[in-house]
């Protein structure tokens, strides 16, 4: 049976506000008309709103941010309708406690229901989008092909315009044409062809799609408007910085109580471990972690697979990134933000400015305990590593928005549940 996608998106928009109400019955003790209408009204206005803005389009091919986009400003319209319907139609509303719980749970419960709605739809082929990448100039790494096909992607790989052109003779079913190739002619295409929308570069492709920018200094387009966050960022990202901690303060206690424990159990000597890193304007500063290794270890500038170096439970907190919850001192302090490019070892830092394009980018921000690079790519363990963690970190620079950072702390707990670290 074909799934019709944006029917069951209206669906859900509409039917959730009263799911999430029906949840709530224990407390509510029953839906009487008043309630109901509440339900309904939610439910019309979060469709309608998302018609107007045309949110059902392509919703699947959206990346997290803009679901989260989608999900909240909905909503709150929604919200501002039923605030005027009980303000002028119907002032008996039921308790402020209730309201606040319904008015929390319900965007979850949509986010929810459409995350096993791409599942089933995924699952039956109904959403799949032909890309065709000509030449090979970049290679995709398995990551980001995965995550092309998990998205409903299908990847068809062409050696050259010759190919192409004797294969394709339009563009019709065929969503992206990806030019990979050092040099291209645009008239080496077929004269219908050439002016399309849906031809784009490689540096435009990892950014559309892979949420990364090219560091070819070749693909100029992608580094250009990379500029230090404006203060109003600035601000919001300091707020977050003084709240999280308060938020996270219990757990943050424990986790630093027990692994005091157990690490002086295990491997005696100094709690902290503090590092030169490379901030803002490539200003140093010391970091504090907690010591994961052996004291008087011997020295590489990279952590490998199953490191001797490496104690047990240190290998636990480094599994799980607890050994960087003192950075929260370098946050406070302002050396960092809770959320931004990972702070950098002052000795690599250096060899990466050799050996990297654009690697100085990168300190036009301040440095973060989480960021998009370390949940979007494994932990480092090469120079090519960096290479790739790079083109996630001027990503998030030059795409900065309140949704990215959203995202970016969903995906940090997504990666620490997964035993993925950071």
């Amino acid at each position: 049976m074909v799934i019709h996608t944006n029917s069951y998106l209206k669906l859900i928009d509409f039917l959730t506000p009263l799911v999430a109400m029906i949840l709530l019955l224990p407390f509510y003790g029953k839906i009487d008309e008043d309630l109901l209408s509440l339900a309904l009204l939610s439910g019309i206005s979060l469709v309608l709103y998302s018609l107007f803005y045309e949110y059902y389009y392509n919703y699947y091919l959206t990346h997290m941010d803009s679901k989260l986009r989608i999900s909240i400003t909905s909503w709150l319209f929604s919200i501002l309708v039923i605030f005027i319907y009980v303000f002028f139609v119907n002032p008996d509303m039921p308790s402020i406690l209730l309201s606040i719980m319904w008015i929390l749970i319900t965007p979850m419960i949509i986010l929810l229901l459409k995350f096993f709605l791409k599942k089933i739809i995924l699952r039956n082929n109904e959403y799949i989008h032909k890309i065709i990448i000509i030449g090979n100039e970049y290679k995709l790494t398995n990551i980001e092909y995965d995550r092309l096909i998990t998205k409903g992607y299908q990847i068809v790989f062409i050696k050259d315009v010759a190919e192409f052109s004797n294969k394709y003779s339009s563009l019709k079913n065929i969503d992206r044409v990806v030019i990979n190739i050092t040099s291209f002619d645009i008239y080496s295409l077929d004269i219908d062809m050439r002016y399309s929308n849906k031809i784009i570069s490689m540096s435009s492709f990892l950014e559309l799609y892979q949420r990364k920018l090219s560091i070819n200094k070749r693909d100029v387009e992608s580094i250009l408007n990379i500029n230090p966050f404006p203060r109003k960022v600035y601000l919001f990202k300091r707020l977050c910085d003084y709240i999280l901690p308060i938020i996270f303060f219990l757990p943050i206690v424990i986790i630093l109580l027990f692994s005091f424990v157990i690490q002086k159990l295990q491997a005696p000597g100094r709690f902290f471990f503090l590092q030169n890193r490379v901030g803002k304007d490539k200003v140093q500063f010391k970091v504090f972690k907690i010591r994961t290794m052996y004291e008087k270890t011997v020295y590489d500038p990279y952590t490998r697979e199953n490191d001797e170096r490496i104690y047990p439970f240190g290998n636990k907190l480094r599994i799980y990134r607890f050994d960087e919850i003192p950075q929260i001192i370098n946050v406070i302090k302002g050396d960092m933000h809770m959320i931004g490019p990972r702070a950098e070892w002052d000795i690599l830092a250096k060899d990466y400015e050799k050996n990297i394009e654009c690697y100085d980018i990168r300190s036009l921000v301040k440095p973060g305990i989480t960021g998009w690079a370390q949940v979007m790519f494994r932990y480092g363990s090469n120079i090519e590593d960096s290479k790739q963690k790079l083109m996630y970190d001027l990503y998030y620079i030059k795409n900065w928005s309140i949704w990215l950072e959203f995202e970016i702390g969903i995906r940090t707990f997504m990666v620490i549940f997964s035993k993925g670290g950071l």
